[in-house]
């Protein structure tokens, strides 16, 4: 089987280097840190949380495409944003 959700850690440069934890259905499933990828498959339609410290992104994921996201921090607010590429 191949992965169907790819995620790409955040690529600024910042003093420290947090790790990203990614959430799906509220079970932990991994993590991704600066310039860091996490792949994985996921069986059914579902809403990607990622947190870090008391950040936090969401973004919906679909069985049937490839999906690839990028994960950033907004400099000026410090929010961490989640995107399809």
């Amino acid at each position: 089987m191949e992965n169907n959700v790819i995620i790409q850690g955040y690529t600024g440069w910042y003093a420290a280097k947090p790790k990203i934890q990614i959430y799906c259905n509220d079970e932990l499933i991994g993590e991704v840190s600066y310039r860091d990828s996490f792949e994985f498959r996921i069986e059914e339609d579902c809403e990607l949380v990622f947190k870090c410290s008391i950040r936090k992104a969401k973004i919906k994921v679909y069985k049937d495409e490839i999906n690839k996201i990028s994960l950033e921090f907004n400099r000026l607010t410090g929010s961490l944003k989640a995107s399809y590429i």
